[in-house]
């Protein structure tokens, strides 16, 4: 992820970041005010020595490869006790979560770089799924 605009996480508004998907492809991803207090606060104790526009650094202060965010993601799931998880499985989680929470489709499309609405609506079925087994865990 390229460095968000910090005036927008200063004023703790939405803010945004451009990442870099699969085919070297750019899109710009929305930052909700959480993540932008997050970043706030890991950029005060980052490298200010870089002049990499990248947001997570090496230790030679140049940005990482996803190859690497999946090794660090790994390992903080793993830490916090979640040993099978992936940054793949969080990515099915959030589009799986925003369809059940009712986040239109085509918002959930844009968010995670589809081409098509088609690739997106696999996220239905399994918030669909997960739904009715809720349901009928907590039968009345």
């Amino acid at each position: 992820m390229v460095l968000p605009h910090r005036e927008q996480l200063r004023r703790g508004e939405v803010g945004s970041g451009r990442i870099y998907g699969k085919g070297r492809k750019t899109r710009t991803v929305t930052l909700n005010q959480k993540a932008c207090k997050a970043v706030m606060s890991y950029l005060s104790v980052r490298s200010k020595a870089s002049t990499d526009p990248h947001l997570f650094l090496t230790k030679y202060g140049k940005g990482i490869g996803s190859r690497s965010v999946h090794n660090v993601v790994a390992r903080h799931l793993n830490e916090a006790g979640i040993p099978d998880a992936s940054a793949h499985a969080l990515r099915h989680t959030f589009a799986t979560q925003h369809v059940r929470r009712g986040t239109k489709l085509e918002v959930v499309r844009q968010a995670l770089g589809h081409a098509s609405l088609e690739t997106t609506s696999v996220y239905v079925h399994l918030a669909r799924e997960e739904m009715d087994r809720e349901l009928e865990r907590h039968a009345l």
